[in-house]
């Protein structure tokens, strides 16, 4: 990023990072927020920080802990409710002292930091609400700081985004009218430099749709002319990044869910590996018109390595899951959420008996499900509910003291608008024929439950006791890498169809190749060592039967522009399916 001409790095702090369960703060190892400050002066950055508490970022709840909906399920987000601020001030009350002593005033390198973000897109309007936090930061850090709001480039999102005492600023992608968009800003800032906060060379990419694509000419040509006006401008993302785990959010378009992947590479100059591509080089040689360049070499692709293939073994599936979720199921007459039950992500059981007697086929509704549900009928999978495909009942064979389970899966809280208060799991009664279904147990399952399997599979006694159950499975590898020096690398899952993997215990996220674009998962070099435990949670179809095993491969080229099912459609009526982002 320096060697491009990048004089200051601007990043997001996450509330969900850093205080993931109530009251359990984590600023240390991954989320040192400190080291990486300073890791960005010593190569000679300024920085500009994002308190949030709300960033967006296409990522789990727009970065708001989950947990705020366990304490109270109808919260007020991002106003000036007691019930919300209070949790926003402790927050704080832990960040912010971290934060003083980096400040440029104080010798560090942050010279600013955004209150809140793109609040004028968001409905509460809530001027009380931004002013808190900008007398909470003050409190804390003094005036000596430069704070700043970002909103899009139009004067409705401008009018209540922004704050008094606070410099605004906008943001906007390639092809906008720069002088138009830079005279929204001057009408709410009368004094000041033009100030582009978050500047789109590429865009997000969600399950199911083509892979976004920016054409690099058009985003060094706008940066040109913003340049010319002599704009500060930050580009977001210039580096591509990765939401691990089960970080990545959701968008809601109207009430079509659209969850995002894995990867959040986002055509960016730098990939999610941080190899340069060729609008790195067209924005750099921008660049160099108006700065000069550091003197260091050009960037070039780093070497990646190719593992495999590796062959994985089943350990376990839904009867063995539930013997070791990992906690104790919690029991009430309706189902219970995620977050009623202090869950946060991943997956849930779901289970009931039938006690009357319906027609049989019986039509099973879940009229709400966050987010996709797998039916099995005593011990039998019968179909699939799906939020994101809007498949909310099914025809089930089903008699009186059948069991009933329903795996559901959380893919991902929305992360921006109205909708970020999203609940997971099942949210409404269930009925069977014309009765509601009573007497309920939600199973929340635990990562540690992989790894109880994983440790179990070492038995030959246990191995033999497994159930093969259709669809749902966890598959494990345990390998040795001799490499000389270990590389990065992507995890690629030819044959497998949608699920979550882990190496040595990150997790490295969701894979889903069937649907895409992404077909491949980054895995940075630090997660391997000498002897490495791969496992594989398959949630639909593995490519091979449980006594059979069953292979993956680490490889050396990404591909995150895989097939979708549009494409299949556009093929079919002879369109182009290439997705470009919204100008």
């Amino acid at each position: 990023m320096r060697a491009a001409g990048l004089n200051a790095v601007q990043t997001y702090i996450e509330w969900s990072t850093h205080e993931p369960l109530n009251g359990e703060f984590n600023f240390e190892g991954q989320n040192d927020i400190v080291e990486f400050i300073r890791t960005a002066e010593s190569v000679g950055f300024l920085v500009l920080l994002r308190l949030g508490p709300f960033i967006d970022a296409e990522r789990d709840m727009g970065g708001f802990p989950f947990w705020l909906m366990s304490n109270n399920s109808l919260i007020e987000l991002r106003t000036s409710s007691k019930s919300y601020v209070r949790y926003v001030d402790r927050y704080y009350s832990k960040l912010l002292p971290l934060l003083k002593p980096l400040l440029y005033s104080n010798g560090g390198p942050v010279i600013m930091l955004q209150i809140e973000n793109e609040y004028g897109s968001y409905p509460a309007c809530d001027f009380k609400y931004t002013a808190h936090l900008r007398d909470l930061v003050r409190s804390y850090l003094g005036d000596a700081v430069i704070l700043y709001s970002t909103d899009g480039a139009g004067d409705a999102f401008v009018k209540c985004g922004k704050n008094e005492g606070v410099y605004t600023t906008i943001d906007f992608g390639p092809n906008t009218d720069v002088i138009e968009a830079f005279g929204v800003q001057r009408r709410h800032q009368l004094r000041g430099p033009y100030v582009n906060s978050e500047y789109y060379p590429g865009w997000l990419d969600v399950w199911g749709k083509p892979h976004a694509e920016v054409s690099s000419i058009i985003v060094a040509l706008t940066l040109e002319v913003m340049l010319l006006q002599n704009a500060s401008v930050n580009i977001y993302m210039f580096h591509g990044g990765t939401s691990f785990g089960f970080t990545s959010g959701a968008i809601l378009s109207g009430d079509s869910y659209q969850p995002c992947v894995t990867s959040y590479d986002y055509d960016a100059p730098m990939t999610e590996a941080g190899d340069p591509t060729p609008k790195y080089f067209l924005i750099r040689n921008i660049i160099s018109q108006f700065l000069p360049l550091p003197p260091m070499p050009e960037p070039s692709p780093k070497p990646k390595m190719n593992v495999g293939p590796i062959e994985l073994t089943f350990v376990g599936g839904l009867p063995e899951i539930i013997r070791t979720a990992g906690r104790a199921p919690v029991s009430a007459m309706y189902p219970l959420s995620f977050e009623d039950v202090n869950h946060g992500h991943g997956i849930m059981m779901y289970m009931t008996n039938v006690t009357f007697r319906a027609p049989n086929p019986a039509v099973l509704k879940v009229p709400r499900i966050g987010d996709r549900g797998y039916v099995y009928v005593d011990g039998v999978y019968r179909g699939m509910l799906s939020r994101m495909d809007n498949v909310y009942e099914m025809l089930l064979p089903i008699k009186k003291g059948s069991a009933l389970w329903i795996l559901v899966e959380n893919q991902g809280r929305v992360s921006v608008g109205g909708g970020t208060l999203d609940r997971k799991g099942i949210i409404a009664n269930v009925t069977l024929g014309s009765r509601v279904l009573t007497g309920w147990e939600m199973l929340p399952i635990q990562e540690r439950a992989y790894k109880t399997l994983t440790a179990k599979a070492k038995s030959a006694t246990e191995r033999s006791k497994l159930q093969s159950h259709e669809g749902f499975g966890v598959y494990v590898a345990e390998f040795k890498l001799l490499q000389p020096e270990l590389l990065d690398t992507f995890l690629r899952l030819d044959g497998w169809t949608k699920g979550f993997a882990y190496l040595n215990g990150h997790p490295l996220g969701r894979y889903w190749p069937e649907r895409g674009p992404q077909v491949t998962l980054y895995v940075p070099s630090v997660y391997f060592m000498l002897n490495n435990t791969l496992v594989v949670v398959e949630q639909e179809e593995a490519p091979c039967k449980p006594s059979q095993s069953c292979t993956v491969s680490f490889v050396s080229k990404p591909e995150i522009n895989g097939p979708v099912p549009e494409d299949e459609k556009a093929q079919a009526g002879g369109r182009l399916t290439t997705r470009r982002i919204p100008e």
